[in-house]
């Protein structure tokens, strides 16, 4: 991924399908769904759902 500062930076790739009901992390990471590609920035987290929804929240 290509980082505010220009610099290439190595992030999680979390497929969507495989996160258990209530799996959480933390940006930056790229989450690979069966219809999309998101990208978490830093200072974001996500969370799966009990329905396998993912929620975005900005955590600063």
């Amino acid at each position: 991924m290509l980082g505010t500062n220009g610099q290439r930076t190595d992030v999680p790739v979390v497929v969507l399908e495989d996160q258990a009901p209530n799996a959480a992390g933390v940006g930056p990471a790229i989450i690979e769904g069966p219809f999309f590609t998101a990208r978490v920035p830093e200072d974001w987290e996500f969370v799966v759902s009990d329905t396998g929804d993912l929620l975005l929240n900005y955590r600063a």
